[in-house]
């Protein structure tokens, strides 16, 4: 049987120096989402979560950790990208002894990327 494909998609960061803030908010603003600052406490764990639309999240400063039951942990760092299918059950920890904070956009379910 093929691998099947996970439920997001995952875009790094791969320039030498971190993005600044304004940057991350201007490339998700030009791909439709409209993102709003977050921030996790150092150490925090959410209880699962499950939006019924897509979801993006960008890093700005720390590390965010993301787990996704069924297909693994994925590490986002500064710069990362991580936009989740709608529905997709998961949950967020700011590792690393440091706040995670983060760029946090949805999308409702149908809604066109640019709309």
């Amino acid at each position: 049987l093929p691998a099947q494909e996970p439920p997001y998609e995952l875009i790094r960061w791969d320039a030498p120096r971190p993005p600044e803030a304004a940057l991350l908010e201007r490339m998700m603003r030009r791909d439709g989402w409209e993102p709003v600052p977050d921030e996790l406490p150092a150490g925090a764990h959410t209880a699962e979560l499950r939006y019924p639309g897509m979801l993006s999240r960008v890093v700005l400063s720390g590390c965010l950790q993301v787990a996704c039951p069924g297909y693994g942990v994925v590490d986002l760092h500064p710069g990362d990208q991580l936009t989740l299918e709608a529905g997709l059950v998961h949950d967020l920890t700011a590792q690393g002894g440091e706040p995670a904070a983060f760029l946090a956009a949805a999308r409702q379910a149908g809604q066109s990327p640019l709309s």
